[in-house]
Order: structure tokens, then C-alpha cells, then sequence
């Protein structure tokens, strides 16, 4: 993870993590709704982080 990745991670988790939390029915709702916000996908292998060339 990269440093900013990580500011970015801190600064939203408070708010994000909680109301995740309450929408979640079970674990993997929970962390499929976290890894989907930010930004990672499924590439047939595993989980990345998804990148946008603009």
C-alpha cells in the first residue's frame, strides 16, 4: 500500500467502516463493500487495485 493510499484509508475509515458495518449482513458483505470502494477488483487470481489511464 502506498503512502497516500494509506492517508486516504485513514482519513475516510471512521465514517466508511462504521456504516459498512451496519449495512452488512454477514463478513464477506462487509469486506466485499470495502475492497469495491476502494477501488479493487477481481482479476481471475486475486484482488488489485483497479487503475484508470485517463
Amino acid at each position: 500500500m502506498q503512502e497516500n493510499q494509506r492517508k486516504d484509508l485513514l482519513e475516510k475509515w471512521p465514517i466508511l467502516g462504521l456504516s459498512f458495518m451496519m449495512m452488512s449482513k454477514i463478513p464477506e458483505d462487509f469486506h466485499d463493500s470495502v475492497e469495491q470502494e476502494f477501488g479493487y477488483i477481481w482479476d481471475g487470481k486475486g484482488k488489485i487495485k483497479e487503475v484508470s489511464y485517463q
